[in-house]
């Protein structure tokens, strides 16, 4: 633990965030099994400096002496035997990379009992579409695939197949660079959400994997937290169309010949892009597509494979559909919308070589000194209802001043295996299926 502290601060590594752990003190370790955090002031989301989203305790073991900004570039993983390093009720028996990595009980795991299955091998496969055939022809008993169209019914399908899905913590977004000329308009960021189908596209894209999937009408928390208010349900989840077009016509967006408003020399046509061969987000793409041109905004689909990794980051982009992870506590997404996390442009030779400023996420440029006032009292606040409540100010002040990331849902988790396995639960987490792969165990 104090080596990954001292790894986080030290200057010379690029890390996404050195927030909280910036505001420590004195490190001690107090016993082979104890450690003690002294803060200069209170820092209420202590506990998610070691269990948020991004935050892994570092083996000291493999990384001590290494470059910490080259060392995983490759693999993570030993550097001097290629080997994964593993911990846990399971160990890495093998490994051989892009084909198949066999895991096998730890006899000398801390928890309460060793795992009972003799070996679990996981296999990668590079598209839905290929885990469900595997799955179907008996070549793997479990997969986990990325939420898509009809994956549902062609898992249950399957003969003995199981089928379970949950809503966790990772929200599909629509952003929007804010510097883009057109975009740079808080009423045209607003007309868009107004007009935005989100019903439509939860309908068509998620209810067919999860029955209980719906509208996201917050940045900070999930539906299914106690915390969450509807604050973005000010704009209607079907789209307004007609609203949308009487907030342009307000603002002096006038249509053009070939019906996309410009105002001045700037017209209202942009490029959405998300990651190539992504079904869902394909038709998401699709809907907004259709629904923003009767408003007279012209989005142009323009995807591609590393789109997040060096578009996003080179903010060489104008809107985009992807992913944020979350956690129980919105603390780790601070980094999302904090003025001073907007990190420096990166080229995409750098990007490429893995070397940019990763200190933060704000990559639709959002500046709001008030969401920065609110977002850094939760820092503060130890009382768990008035932190929600700060933290459910900013969302709002977001939703209503702001209106750069546009919730959409919650992704929904899509787990098949076979009735030969029991003890599986899914945990739509960071832990993900195989947080009790201890409790599985296997009839042949």
């Amino acid at each position: 633990f104090k080596f990954t502290y001292d790894t986080i601060m030290d200057k010379k590594n690029d890390v996404v965030s050195r927030n909280g752990y910036d505001k420590i003190t004195a490190f001690n370790v107090t016993s082979p099994t104890e450690f003690q955090m002294v803060f200069q002031e209170v820092f209420a989301p202590y506990r998610e400096l070691w269990a948020g989203s991004s935050t892994t305790v570092l083996p000291q073991h493999i990384l001590e002496g290494k470059n910490f900004n080259k060392v995983w570039n490759n693999c993570i993983c030993d550097p001097k035997t290629k080997k994964p390093i593993s911990s846990g009720p399971m160990l890495v028996q093998s490994f051989t990379p892009d084909r198949q990595v066999t895991l096998v009980p730890n006899k000398n795991y801390w928890g309460a009992k060793v795992a009972q299955v003799p070996k679990v091998v996981f296999i990668p496969v590079r598209d839905s579409n290929s885990e469900v055939n595997a799955f179907r022809s008996g070549e793997v008993d479990m997969i986990y695939p990325q939420n898509q169209i009809g994956l549902r019914k062609r898992i249950e399908a399957v003969d003995g197949a199981k089928y379970t899905t949950a809503l966790g913590p990772q929200w599909e977004h629509f952003d929007m660079l804010s510097t883009v000329p057109g975009l740079d308009d808080l009423q045209v960021r607003k007309a868009i959400a107004t007009a935005m189908p989100r019903q439509q596209i939860v309908d068509r894209v998620v209810k067919d994997a999860n029955d209980n999937a719906e509208v996201l009408n917050n940045t900070q928390y999930m539906v299914n937290q106690q915390e969450y208010i509807p604050n973005w349900a000010m704009y209607p989840a079907s789209g307004d169309v007609e609203a949308a077009k009487a907030m342009l016509d307000a603002a002096g967006w006038v249509p053009g010949s070939d019906g996309v408003r410009e105002k001045g020399r700037v017209k209202l046509a942009f490029t959405v892009g998300t990651t190539s061969g992504n079904q869902a987000r394909i038709l998401s793409e699709q809907i907004m597509q259709q629904q923003l041109q009767k408003i007279g905004v012209k989005l142009t689909i323009k995807n591609a494979p590393d789109i997040l990794d060096t578009n996003m980051t080179g903010f060489d982009f104008e809107t985009l559909i992807f992913a944020w992870v979350g956690a129980p506590d919105p603390y780790t997404g601070n980094v999302i919308w904090l003025s001073s996390a907007i990190p420096e442009k990166c080229p995409k030779k750098v990007a490429k070589a893995g070397a940019c400023d990763h200190t933060g996420q704000n990559y639709t440029k959002v500046k709001d000194p008030q969401v920065d006032a609110l977002l850094n009292g939760t820092d503060k606040e130890s009382d768990a209802a008035t932190r929600a409540s700060l933290f459910n100010q900013a969302d709002l002040q977001l939703a209503t001043n702001d209106v750069t990331v546009i919730p959409l849902f919650q992704k929904p988790t899509q787990l098949g295996y076979k009735n030969s396995i029991s003890g599986v639960q899914d945990n739509p987490t960071q832990d993900g299926f195989t947080w009790n792969i201890e409790d599985w165990t296997y009839t042949p």
